[in-house]
């Protein structure tokens, strides 16, 4: 057991060395983006995406009128399509497993949390391919567009106002004051994640759980005309999450995150708000080191979770 440790230890030290010398080579303006993922990792090719987004453009009556864009680890789908007059938004979802089933179920579920302002489902439809499930959900446009392309951010973020964060604040709040009925994170995974990454001191218990929209980063708030998108995770979690995830998602901006600590006191400084920054600190970070994140988000990340740490 102590040799597995050490060895777990020297392999994160070794991730840790190459994600810091990929993050000096790069420049501040230089896009980062994911890598692209084979269909071993995924379970489907991207060509059969394609394909069952032409074939929900067909069942819908809708033709792109856009680019389409991936999800996180290529999990989903997405384009702008247009038919009857208007623009609306197409997501495919492969049901391959049950984690992708119960993310379907999320975005189809989200109406039960009222008073938040999102984008509806105007359509969906399910359909086997070679034995493949597949769902698309047809939604509203958005009012706005996404703050940012990416989740987190690496540069300061303009026109984030005072006001457009405080509208968030009650956003999150409303989500917040709804009855815990659908699951997203569970104390053991929460302790699992913080005790690795941090050690056996690390404060991993879970005091206080709320409902959360789950994935509260900068692509998923849209501005300057508020609107939460992409309700695949909500679902109960930990005091204070969904500041705590728009907070380890603003390291490339310091201004903003003390803007955001100041607002969300109130959560993030509870014991359930100081768990949950580490969670997201932890997983960020392992993220980031597996290649699934810009590199140059580790340091801030790193002395962020070093400043929880010595509270």
């Amino acid at each position: 057991m102590a040799f597995a440790g050490a060895r777990r230890r020297l392999s994160q030290h070794f991730r840790r060395f190459q994600v810091r010398r990929q993050a000096d080579r790069m420049r501040e303006d230089e896009h980062w983006a994911l890598p692209d993922f084979p269909p071993e990792i995924v379970g489907f090719r991207a060509q059969q995406q394609r394909d069952a987004l032409a074939e929900a453009c067909r069942r819908f009556g809708v033709e792109p009128c856009g680019y389409a864009s991936y999800g996180f680890r290529r999990k989903s789908i997405g384009a702008p399509v247009q038919g009857n007059g208007s623009i609306s938004w197409l997501k495919i979802i492969c049901m391959h497993n049950r984690w992708a089933t119960w993310r379907r179920d999320g975005e189809v579920s989200a109406p039960v949390i009222r008073e938040v302002e999102r984008p509806s489902i105007v359509n969906n439809a399910e359909w086997s391919v070679d034995g493949i499930p597949w769902c698309a959900l047809q939604f509203t446009m958005a009012p706005a567009a996404p703050a940012a392309d990416i989740p987190a951010l690496v540069r300061p973020l303009p026109n984030i106002d005072d006001i457009w964060l405080a509208q968030l604040k009650q956003m999150i709040g409303r989500i917040a004051a709804v009855p815990l009925t659908r699951w997203y994170l569970h104390p053991g995974s929460v302790a699992r994640m913080i005790a690795q990454r941090f050690g056996a001191r690390a404060p991993i218990v879970v005091d206080e759980w709320r409902t959360a929209h789950g994935d509260v980063n900068w692509s998923n708030v849209t501005t300057p005309h508020l609107a939460l998108i992409d309700w695949e995770y909500w679902g109960a979690a930990p005091r204070g999450y969904d500041a705590a995830t728009l907070l380890m998602h603003s390291t490339g901006d310091a201004a903003l995150m003390e803007k955001i600590r100041s607002l969300f006191a109130d959560d993030l400084d509870t014991q359930s708000g100081i768990v949950a920054q580490l969670y997201l600190a932890a997983r960020n970070l392992n993220q980031i080191e597996a290649g699934l994140g810009d590199p140059r988000c580790h340091r801030p990340l790193e002395a962020e979770a070093t400043r929880l740490l010595k509270r």
